[in-house]
């Protein structure tokens, strides 16, 4: 893959991890049951996008 289309990946993965964080502590005032599981998924997607960008992935 090319480095453009790297981070547009990224880029889109940190916003969903962004996204399931929300909706995750949304769930967790609501206390439904899935609301730890959709913040503790959205949590490891966008750090370890953030990791990948910032440390593996250095211009």
């Amino acid at each position: 893959m090319t480095k453009k289309l790297t981070k547009q990946i990224l880029q889109i993965n940190q916003k969903i991890g962004a996204s399931l964080i929300l909706i995750g502590t949304a769930f967790n005032l609501q206390d439904w049951s899935y609301g730890k599981i959709i913040l503790i998924f959205g949590i490891i997607l966008g750090v370890s996008s953030l990791i990948y960008e910032k440390f593996i992935m250095k211009d």
